[in-house]
């Protein structure tokens, strides 16, 4: 298997202090960036969203991190420097947006979302950018040139501790708190992807 890390950036402190009692909601990670790379994360999962001003927003649901811009292309720019020494790194790339109630600031967010997606691939060289979807309904809406590799996902919005069936009200429970799945099934999934050649994503590597 190779590592994957779900919301990789999602380690991070919000960026409104009235959210950090419900932080554990959206917290995926632990270890930043670089500290994920040393733990053989070789997959990066970056979820951006745009302020009404354009600046690079990053999210996971309501949740939104406090990670700069230059934060942001810093870390890109430090997992660029080490594909020469490792190997190919991947970032998925996702506009974060949740609900479709937001019609009028769809083309907005996905225009934006382009043009960031563009200067990524111009940016950094090295790295294999994938993904390039709306979250809310899966809409491909930026067409990177790299093609996708095959993801097991291995977390609690995608299972379940409390049943397979993610259509089950009970079964959504642990979505409340990434961690809990995580501690309780992450070393399975090691376990059971160890000599799998693809990619293993999970929450809290």
């Amino acid at each position: 298997m190779i590592l994957a890390s779900h919301n990789s950036w999602s380690y991070a402190p919000p960026q409104k202090w009235y959210l950090w009692p419900v932080r554990f909601m959206a917290k995926c990670q632990n270890k930043d960036i670089r500290m994920q790379f040393y733990s053989r994360v070789r997959m990066f999962d970056l979820r951006v969203y745009f302020s009404p001003a354009g600046n690079i927003l990053v999210k996971h649901g309501w949740m939104i991190f406090k990670v700069s811009e230059n934060k942001l292309f810093d870390d890109l720019s430090f997992l660029d420097t080490k594909v020469i020494t490792t190997g190919p790194i991947y970032v998925r790339v996702m506009l974060e947006q949740n609900i479709e109630e937001e019609n009028k600031m769809q083309n907005y967010q996905e225009d934006n979302f382009k043009d960031f997606c563009k200067k990524l691939e111009y940016s950094f060289g090295n790295l294999l950018f994938i993904g390039g979807t709306r979250k809310f309904d899966e809409k491909k809406v930026y067409n990177f040139s790299d093609p996708t590799p095959v993801i097991i996902h291995k977390y609690s919005s995608t299972t379940s501790m409390f049943g397979n069936n993610k259509n089950k009200w009970y079964a959504k429970l642990d979505d409340l708190w990434p961690w809990l799945y995580a501690t309780t099934h992450n070393a399975t999934s090691y376990a059971n992807y160890i000599d799998n050649p693809n990619f293993l994503m999970l929450d809290f590597i």
